[in-house]
């Protein structure tokens, strides 16, 4: 586990950790997004569009406990799961980005890394592990 947990894990939990605080701080994701030019300062969200907001926030919420969760503990399927999760969130929003011409160069490293992390973890125990032709008994 070692390119997945030591290091793209604890990336995307640092990503979804800072999006997290964003979201739940005064101005928001909202304000995040007038911040970086994404919202025009005079912009008023309508309840449907601050609800998404929110949505997205409590996914990144769910998405950082969930990565550490899979730094803490020693299970290969939480991890293969987890990443896939990630691969699904981040494609989507890369995809969104080019769609409607947002700056979009940190989602797709981001939805590359999570593929990344999908491919690397089929390949466990690790390319570079002393045991990686060795099986399991008992």
């Amino acid at each position: 586990m070692g390119l997945l947990k030591h290091f793209i894990l604890p990336l995307l939990a640092l990503v979804h950790g800072g999006m997290t605080a964003l979201a739940v701080t005064t101005g928001g994701l909202a304000g995040a997004m007038i911040d970086f030019g994404v919202l025009a300062p005079d912009y008023t969200m309508t309840d449907f569009e601050d609800h998404l907001l929110f949505v997205v926030g409590g996914v990144h919420m769910m998405l950082f406990f969930t990565s550490v969760i899979g730094l803490a503990i020693e299970n290969f399927h939480f991890r293969g799961i987890h990443i896939c999760i990630e691969s699904i969130f981040f494609g989507h929003i890369a995809y969104s980005d080019v769609k409607y011409g947002y700056p979009a160069q940190i989602s797709v490293a981001l939805a590359c890394l999570s593929v990344f992390g999908a491919i690397v973890h089929s390949q466990e125990p690790g390319v570079f592990a002393k045991d990686k032709d060795k099986t399991k008994t008992g």
